[in-house]
């Protein structure tokens, strides 16, 4: 095949300038070669240097349009098995009115399901207890619900309170039993089910 003359001049030029390099150096051609490769590294890196915005424009060419994503999934653990059905359980506050106790109808009720909660409480010095409540912080809501007097008197008995569950308790589920005195004392036992 011959090549225009031109061409061949051409390659005659850069093998010559080749083993200039290497020969009159006494370079090996595997040098000569890593020679090269750093000199057209170091001559990107000034190119960066002096036009870093026609670095980002040409490499923007290549990468095509940039994908769009929806909002990133936050994930979700799965909730911490809890007990079904009855649950009661014992405590004692160290100072009047005391709180003995408090029973749950059902401890994982699902939505649109009662569920019921008892506390017992006494208060040594007899001085009648004006208030009882519990604070149910849920998933998505914190309520508030107040008790009656259902057994017993108002120095020692038990407080209830029904309701209908409207939330999920999955993540949060936590009920604080507060019991307040005649005089303004009050003791506080909080039940983290979750």
């Amino acid at each position: 095949m011959n090549l225009p003359q031109e061409t061949t001049d051409s390659k005659g030029k850069v093998k010559g300038f080749w083993q200039k390099i290497t020969n009159e150096n006494n370079l090996p051609n595997e040098l000569g070669i890593g020679l090269i490769i750093c000199l057209l590294v170091i001559g990107f890196l000034i190119v960066i240097l002096i036009n870093p915005n026609g670095v980002k424009k040409l490499t923007n060419k290549f990468s095509g349009p940039t994908p769009t994503f929806g909002p990133k999934p936050i994930p979700t653990p799965t909730p911490r098995p809890i007990a079904k059905g009855q649950q009661e359980y014992t405590v004692m506050t160290p100072d009047d009115p005391k709180i003995s106790g408090f029973k749950i109808s059902e401890f994982d009720p699902k939505n649109g399901q009662p569920q019921t909660m008892s506390v017992s409480v006494v208060d040594s010095r007899e001085i009648p207890i004006t208030k009882v409540e519990i604070e149910l912080k849920t998933d998505h809501k914190t309520k508030i619900y107040p008790l009656s007097l259902v057994s017993g008197s108002k120095t020692e008995g038990e407080w209830s309170a029904t309701w209908v569950t409207d939330d999920t308790h999955d993540y949060i589920y936590v009920a604080v039993f507060k019991v307040t005195n005649e005089k303004g004392s009050s003791s506080v036992v909080q039940g983290n089910f979750r």
